[in-house]
């Protein structure tokens, strides 16, 4: 898992119809930004595969933990990324 700081990395936008969410792609694949842990610089939103997301929606175990996670982004970068 890192920080994703480069809004430019994203290769691609989409929106995902069965989550209702926008979509990332990053290095090929799609991800999708859930909440994640306050932390002293913020808040650590978490970019999770979509596939990886639908396989494990209705399990609360796989929501609280950080398997899977691709990159993180603090507020200021998900806003950037809510505007592309």
């Amino acid at each position: 898992m890192e920080e994703l700081k480069d809004v430019r990395k994203i290769e691609k936008v989409g929106y995902n119809e069965e989550l209702k969410a926008k979509t990332f792609t990053i290095e090929g694949i799609e991800c999708i930004i859930t909440g994640g842990p306050a932390t002293a610089s913020g808040v650590r939103n978490l970019l999770r595969p979509v596939n990886k997301i639908l396989e494990n929606k209705d399990d609360w175990h796989y929501q609280l933990s950080l398997r899977d996670v691709k990159y993180y982004v603090y507020n200021s970068t998900k806003r950037k990324m809510e505007k592309l």
